[in-house]
């Protein structure tokens, strides 16, 4: 079965799509971030990107503002290709998690039931794994969930 009769994509008109502009987003210092509960894109210190080898055109970071209460934080994978994900303590610099999916075409990244964080800032940083280094800025899923 082909994947496109397996998985219909609904019509849609793609031409209004053509040659339309696009920037990428502006991104915050990640010293200017508050610290409500929430997540916003910010630039990656250089510091940081070579301590873990990270490169890439599209280099960033989400600070993640986790409440004092703490969270329940799971993460979830949606690449064909192997991924990893660095979960960064923004106060201390301490590694947090290093997740890698286990092979391509793979949903997990990190345990089944997730991880606990304890309240405060963290920052967020996957991509695509070449050799040793990090590329090309992707995607994860990661769910958190507040604790009462």
């Amino acid at each position: 079965m082909v994947a496109w009769k397996r998985y219909p994509i609904p019509e849609f008109d793609h031409q209004q799509y053509q040659d339309m502009q696009w920037s990428a987003p502006a991104l915050q210092d990640a010293a200017s971030v508050g610290s409500g509960a929430g997540a916003t894109a910010v630039s990656l210190d250089s510091d940081v990107a070579n301590r873990f080898s990270l490169s890439g055109e599209h280099l960033h970071a989400v600070v993640c503002n986790v409440p004092a209460a703490g969270a329940h934080m799971l993460g979830r994978s949606h690449a064909w290709k192997i991924q990893r994900m660095l979960l960064i303590n923004a106060g201390n610099g301490e590694v947090v998690a290093d997740w890698k999916t286990p092979r391509p075409i793979n949903t997990r990244l990190g345990p089944d039931d997730g991880i606990d964080l304890p309240g405060g800032a963290y920052l967020v940083v996957c991509g695509y794994k070449y050799a040793d280094e990090l590329d090309d800025f992707d995607h994860v899923c990661l769910t958190f969930s507040w604790k009462a």
